[in-house]
């Protein structure tokens, strides 16, 4: 991890999002994906994205409220998300088991967490480690637009 926001660019290029999260577990860092669920306030709702979801949008910390990028969200609660562009750097939850490696080529997996791509990769690896042993934030950058 570095620093410690989810988006680490001085300049984002992306888009920046509202909406409600559908589901528990949901941490900044994770990848998700609009729901079917009709808009409510205007803004959709985004649960977990499918392992390689072609749509996909990051979680961010919601320091509206004081949380930080540990900070869980609520099943219902209101988030704050970014689509990023290619060549973004951010702080990524990724999968337990995973190695990080730099350069090595990430997509993503069931629940919204990063893991070795298997297929089309959406994002690169940017820092080395030591195996995960629980889901964490690691360094990456994307490798192009991913939503």
């Amino acid at each position: 991890m570095k620093g410690s926001n989810i988006v680490l660019a001085a300049e984002p290029r992306g888009r920046f999002k509202e909406g409600y999260i559908s589901g528990t577990g949901l941490l900044p860092g994770m990848c998700v994906s609009t729901t079917a669920t009709p808009m409510r306030s205007g803004r959709f709702t985004y649960a977990a994205a499918a392992a390689d979801a072609p749509d996909i949008t990051v979680l961010r910390e919601d320091s509206l409220q004081g949380f930080n990028a540990q900070g869980p969200y609520q099943d219902g609660n209101r988030c704050l998300a970014y689509t990023p562009a290619a060549g973004e750097e951010m702080n990524m939850m990724c999968a337990s088991g995973f190695t990080p490696t730099i350069g090595a080529l990430l997509s993503v997996g069931a629940g919204g967490t990063l893991v070795a791509a298997t297929g089309t990769a959406q994002f690169k690896c940017m820092e080395a480690g030591a195996a995960l042993t629980a889901n964490a934030l690691v360094f990456c950058e994307t490798l192009g637009a991913v939503g």
